[in-house]
């Protein structure tokens, strides 16, 4: 009796620590199984958290970051330039709000303002043989100088144009409200009590208030009164500015030096008598071998055209008489017509007198006077 009832407590001892241990075995791991969902959801909140931490600091940063941005400059259109090729007296140009004298070769530019006072007077040379003259008292404003469109504006006084320019080059002048066009011709146009535009060669395109375009043909004179007629003798003869830009078509002007002489300012002469020709010093050697020239009649114009072996440094001189071998400098009854540009290979020349020969010729222009010379062709008109 007494082993049974010690046998019994040691078992039933046994078997509730047994139990017990299961029981706690069990409830932990159920513990645990619920742990992990807590634990990867925890982790993932803090993955979030970080992520959006890390968005926020980025674009603080961003905010705070100075940028320097590089500002490409905006293209302008192309610009030419014209040349003062001479003046005489005050001249006075104003360009940026500076008033300035000019000197012979300075580049004239968009937007300046050219003056000339009494007794004065300048020529201007602009791209493809556009050769400007401005009479004294007269004020001119460049508008524009670009590629195809050349625009002037004639504030006060007197202007001459000799044009022969390519299809693709316009001048355009403006007198007030009286805007007048061309691309190739010689027409004087003034803004002095009225204005007027005399057309001597080609052809002008003028617009007007009441006028939405009129042609103005060669040898012909318009007025702000509306009034178109035929140019007369006494037209021109009359007009003391015309008759010197005429003059000076046929008389020696100012011509390139070699780089080694000192720039000067030329002053207008118009020669009573046969100028006496420069020797060409030998330290100037002709760069032309050889020029050929041919000549075509069309009506009252001579059309030259040449080839050059070599290259005219300075230019040429286009020369007509109504006797043999017209030359530079030019002998009584000569006339010639300076070419400053090196690759120019033709020339129109106006005929106003028929009944007579005319012979022309062409010349390489070196230190005033010809040097290398083309053959002679005689046309009758």
């Amino acid at each position: 009796m007494k082993q049974k009832s010690k046998k019994e407590p040691v078992v039933i001892s046994e078997d509730k620590d047994l139990t017990q241990i299961t029981r706690e075995g069990e409830d932990t791991q159920s513990e645990n199984k619920r742990a992990v969902p807590t634990v990867l959801l925890i982790t993932i909140l803090v993955v979030v958290f970080s992520a959006i931490l890390g968005i926020f600091i980025r674009a603080s940063k961003v905010q705070n970051k100075k940028y320097v941005y590089t500002l490409l400059p905006t293209p302008t259109p192309a610009q030419l330039s014209g040349i003062l090729l001479y003046s005489e007296g005050e001249i006075k140009l104003v360009r940026y709000g500076l008033t300035i004298s000019p000197n012979a070769n300075d580049p004239i530019k968009e937007s300046d303002l050219i003056m000339s006072n009494k007794n004065s007077r300048l020529v201007i040379n602009f791209a493809d043989k556009a050769e400007v003259r401005l009479g004294e008292n007269s004020t001119l404003q460049v508008n524009k100088l670009r590629p195809g469109n050349i625009d002037l504006n004639l504030i006060n006084g007197d202007i001459f144009f000799r044009v022969n320019s390519s299809e693709n080059q316009h001048f355009s002048l403006t007198i007030n409200q009286v805007n007048i066009k061309t691309v190739t011709g010689i027409f004087m146009a003034e803004n002095l009590k009225n204005i007027s535009v005399k057309v001597m060669s080609g052809s002008v395109t003028l617009t007007a208030p009441g006028i939405s375009q009129m042609v103005i043909s060669e040898n012909q004179i318009w007025n702000d009164k509306n009034q178109l007629r035929q140019l007369t003798s006494d037209d021109i003869n009359k007009d003391k500015f015309l008759v010197w830009c005429l003059a000076e078509m046929a008389t020696p002007t100012p011509r390139p030096q070699p780089l080694t002489s000192p720039t000067t300012i030329p002053t207008i002469i118009v020669p009573t008598a046969t100028p006496t020709p420069t020797p060409a010093p030998t330290s100037i050697p002709s760069h032309v071998n050889q020029i050929s020239l041919s000549v075509q009649q069309s009506g009252l114009k001579a059309l030259l055209d040449w080839s050059v072996d070599g290259t005219a440094v300075y230019g040429y001189e286009i020369l007509w008489s109504n006797s043999p071998d017209p030359t530079y400098p030019p002998r009584t009854g000569d006339n010639f017509i300076y070419e400053a540009n090196t690759v120019a290979r033709h020339e129109e020349i106006n005929i106003y007198q028929t009944g007579l020969p005319y012979y022309f010729r062409i010349c390489e222009y070196l230190n005033d006077q010809c040097g290398t010379i083309s053959n002679e062709i005689m046309v009758q008109y």
